[in-house]
């Protein structure tokens, strides 16, 4: 019976191969893949034949890892295949928590993935008042605090002297006085509350001011503590969210000449101690501006009595000292915010000793 070759179509009259019930002459035999004879064992696809090894790079039949043969079983990810081993070895991502294998849906940030469970656990943005995860918009402090919008339909209750978060876990809970200050638990543990405990601050912030220029402030000013209701009747049309004390000054005359004049200092008393040394940094340099008798506008000599907290909270490496100073450097007031800025502008340009005397 005459026979011909599945290949080439021509009649076999020599010795010939056999191959998944096809006829081919030796030489016809070849691999679709690499175009080279094939001899010894074989692959299949549809009606092309292969080395063995070409068929598996062909179709993808090696791991991409090790590149070594798949065997009867592998694992897809998208158009590549891997050992099972190499797969959970190389290339199936892991926790960046737990470090174990992740099966299902995860969480993915700039720093990783994550099980759904460990990101929410340790990972995922909490409320620090409620412990609850958030999402969407929220508030937070100057301290790393983060707060829901909302609890209880309220809105979140901070510090009235370091703008911290109020909660049972970020402020050491806190205290609300009869004129309706709040301070946490950390402002409470250097308050000032008795008049002797302003001494030491007085002398303390008398030395640092004379360190910048301000070589006369007396020493013998009382300083008075008192309740924000007191002190905004004091200042009346000059009350701002951010008052902490009120300058009294007493002229007495003779024969229409100044001979004497009398200093009282009138403070909120419960603020913690640097934020109180900064206020009354404040306040003495509106007595140093009256021994000289100076007449500077009221934006002017506000701002100026600023870079006196200014040089009292740089003195100072705390966490705190630097919040008190973005607070102040923040000031959207027209008059104690924007006449700092103006003042500390000044100030940067000319120094302290220049800036006195264009005072004058």
């Amino acid at each position: 019976m005459i026979k011909n070759c599945s290949k080439c179509k021509k009649i076999i009259n020599q010795k010939f191969i056999i191959a998944n019930g096809k006829n081919f002459h030796n030489d016809c035999f070849i691999c679709s893949e690499c175009k080279k004879k094939i001899n010894g064992e074989y692959s299949i696809n549809l009606n092309d034949f292969y080395h063995t090894d070409c068929y598996k790079k062909k179709f993808n039949m090696i791991c991409t890892v090790c590149k070594k043969d798949l065997g009867k079983s592998w694992v897809t990810s998208g158009t590549r295949k891997y050992h099972e081993e190499c797969y959970k070895k190389f290339i199936q991502l892991k926790c960046k928590i737990c470090s174990k294998p992740i099966e299902a849906e995860y969480n993915h940030d700039a720093e990783g993935n994550y099980h759904p469970e460990c990101y929410n656990e340790k990972k995922a943005l909490k409320c620090d008042v409620c412990n609850q995860i958030i999402e969407g918009k929220y508030v937070f402090d100057s301290w790393g605090n983060n707060s829901h919008l909302k609890h209880d339909n309220k809105d979140p209750v901070y510090c009235s002297c370091c703008y911290r978060i109020i909660s049972e876990k970020t402020s050491k809970n806190f205290i609300k006085y009869p004129d309706s200050r709040i301070i946490c638990g950390f402002c409470q543990e250097t308050e000032i509350i008795e008049v002797h405990q302003t001494v030491p601050s007085k002398i303390r912030v008398i030395e640092l001011l004379k360190t910048a220029g301000f070589n006369y402030i007396p020493q013998m000013i009382k300083i008075n503590l008192d309740n924000k209701i007191n002190i905004n009747k004091m200042l009346g049309s000059s009350i701002t969210s951010n008052t902490h004390g009120y300058t009294k000054t007493t002229t007495n005359t003779l024969n229409g000449k100044i001979v004497s004049k009398e200093h009282s200092i009138w403070m909120l008393y419960g603020i913690p101690k640097l934020l109180f040394e900064g206020v009354l940094a404040h306040e003495l340099l509106h007595v140093w501006i009256s021994e000289k008798n100076l007449k500077l506008s009221h934006q002017d000599e506000e701002g100026f009595c600023n870079l006196g907290t200014e040089l009292i909270y740089k003195n100072d490496n705390s966490n705190f000292a630097k919040v008190l100073l973005t607070a102040l450097n923040e000031d959207s007031d027209k008059v104690y915010g924007d006449g700092y800025r103006l003042m500390k502008k000044k100030l940067e340009e000319k120094g302290w000793d220049a800036l006195i005397k264009s005072l004058s």
